[in-house]
């Protein structure tokens, strides 16, 4: 063979090798199809915007790969758990396929393959295996759930019912990525689906739990405390009183400033200090509830058990506070360049915007909630071309009478008005005062 041809061979063998070096594997132009294998492909772009274009890849086959598991929504209580939860069943599946993909294991690579735009990654998971490995999970899940149900069985019919719930509830969480499965198993002989009895047990308990009151409705005034707690007893199957039971009470209609999250002490009872009423609204109302939240371990985030917690119906009562305004006394002394006003500026201003948030006026300081004194005078400013400028300086102050505490104090000074002559321009600067004044006592919860 003649150099030529030899040099010919060899550049013909290297052209072959960088072409089907380059060229896309089979596996990329026609899907592999086997039975023994699940099968995951999956590709990124490669671009300055996407550096982690690998790791793209492999989490799209991943994701591939989890999907062709195929997931039989066989648990009876799954309908009813969607249909409470308000999520559609796709949703729900989706959130089932995202689990499984975060707990694939013994997954194996077969192949990659990139060029200069794509890069492309081939997973394969053997059906035998994962379906051993998922088997095992759910006995250990199910043995778990099974313990801690037994134990909830046991308080629940001993009326230790706080620690029947705590039971219950944690019994959920081994095999709340599980809804999709019957998990059939034996308890005291047997035959049971372990995710509905739960559910069904869990629920009956609630549901013979009553939240009790004497007085459902108070009154009460906006900025001040209730005068009595809002007091509750918890009752189990009608005559339990269960103790270190956690509530969670909370405004629904109107605001306020009170103890959120209370436990019943050993009677069974509960009392919530509203510490202040912050809305003006004249109807308001607190509803107290069986705080379930408070059985759910903090680390427990799985977004399937959340949605399965939010369906249960839970005990709960509704107080409502009548509303009504402070009794203010309002103590006014205006000036204008320092001649004592035959009709004051502010205080009906004044008047005007506390009335309108519920408040009303008194006579006597004795009958009052709340004092107000209001300092104002103006001074001469300037005139140009017949136009008159004067300055208003005006002081506030709030005063609580039942401690006689100054609650709120403010001045504005050099307010300015304008008009015909200087008294005009300082009843002018007078009323632009109390705009500004009603402006700072809007951020102040009365």
């Amino acid at each position: 063979m003649s150099h030529f041809s030899k040099v010919f061979t060899m550049l013909l063998l290297l052209i072959n090798v960088l072409y089907a070096k380059n060229s896309k594997p089979d596996w990329i132009e026609k899907r592999p199809i086997n039975d023994n294998f699940y099968i995951g492909i999956g590709v990124a772009k490669k671009s300055e915007n996407n550096r982690d274009y690998i790791q793209k890849a492999k989490n799209y086959s991943l994701r591939e790969l989890a999907s062709e598991i195929t997931i039989n929504i066989s648990s009876e209580i799954f309908n009813k758990i969607v249909e409470k939860s308000g999520i559609l069943k796709e949703e729900f599946r989706s959130q089932i396929y995202s689990s499984t993909k975060a707990e694939l294991e013994r997954f194996e690579l077969v192949d990659t393959w990139e060029d200069e735009n794509e890069y492309w990654v081939y997973y394969k998971l053997s059906k035998k295996l994962y379906k051993e490995q998922r088997q095992k999970k759910i006995q250990k899940a199910v043995t778990l759930s099974l313990d801690l149900f037994s134990k909830a069985k046991k308080n629940d019919n001993d009326n230790n019912i706080e620690k029947a719930l705590l039971f219950y509830f944690q019994s959920l969480n081994p095999i709340n990525k599980l809804i999709s499965e019957p998990l059939e198993t034996y308890y005291n002989g047997e035959r049971i689906f372990l995710l509905n009895e739960i559910y069904y047990s869990l629920q009956n308990l609630l549901s013979k739990i009553e939240i009790r009151t004497k007085v459902k409705e108070h009154k009460a005034k906006i900025g001040q405390p209730l005068n009595n707690p809002l007091e509750v007893s918890i009752i189990y199957d009608s005559d339990v009183y269960i103790a270190n039971l956690p509530l969670k009470f909370s405004f629904i209609r109107g605001s306020g400033e009170l103890n959120n999250y209370i436990r019943t002490d050993q009677n069974g009872n509960a009392k919530c200090n509203i510490i202040k009423i912050t809305s003006n609204d004249k109807i308001q109302l607190v509803k107290v509830e069986l705080d379930i939240n408070r059985f759910v371990k903090q680390d427990s985030n799985s977004i399937i058990y959340q949605n399965i917690i939010k369906t249960f119906s839970v005990p709960y009562i509704e107080f409502v506070l009548n509303i009504s305004g402070l009794a203010i006394f309002i103590e006014s002394n205006e000036l204008n360049l320092d001649n004592k006003m035959d009709v004051p500026v502010i205080e009906p201003t004044l008047k005007e915007f506390l009335a309108n948030r519920g408040h009303f006026f008194v006579d006597k300081i004795n009958d009052a909630d709340l004092q107000i004194e209001i300092k104002a005078n103006t001074q001469k400013g300037m005139e140009l071309y017949g136009i008159f400028t004067s300055f208003a300086d005006v002081t506030i102050s709030i005063i609580d009478t039942k401690n006689q505490k100054e609650v709120f104090k403010k001045v504005i000074p050099k307010t300015k008005g304008h008009g015909i002559d200087f008294n005009n321009a300082g009843s002018k600067a007078l009323e632009n005062a109390s705009k500004e004044l009603c402006l700072e006592l809007d951020n102040f919860q009365f």
